[in-house]
């Protein structure tokens, strides 16, 4: 049996859609719906896409990097990897 109370509790009945004139009313806010296809369909391969080329990118200039960078430079490079390392560490373990 649903509790009967003041307005706004819950009555027990799941909340209405209703279709007309092109608008969905959700608990009787109306909401416009576009006759276009979701953007979701574009956006998200779009995104896979671009992470890709700018995955690819990456290793292509880091390649190039690694080439000309000489013993000195990447010496100094591990202490910062080793705070990042750390740092992520310490996000893993209290989260």
């Amino acid at each position: 049996m649903v509790a009967q109370g003041r307005a706004g509790r819950f009555s027990g009945r799941a909340p209405h859609l209703s279709l007309r004139d092109n608008r969905v009313a959700f608990a009787g806010i109306p909401l416009p719906v576009d006759n276009q296809p979701p953007m979701l369909f574009v956006f998200v391969p779009a995104l896979f896409v671009g992470m890709l080329l700018v995955l690819a990118l990456g290793y292509r200039m880091g390649m190039r990097r690694l080439e000309t960078e000489t013993e000195h430079e990447r010496v100094g490079l591990v202490s910062v990897e080793t705070a990042i390392f750390g740092l992520l560490g310490l996000v893993l373990a209290f989260t």
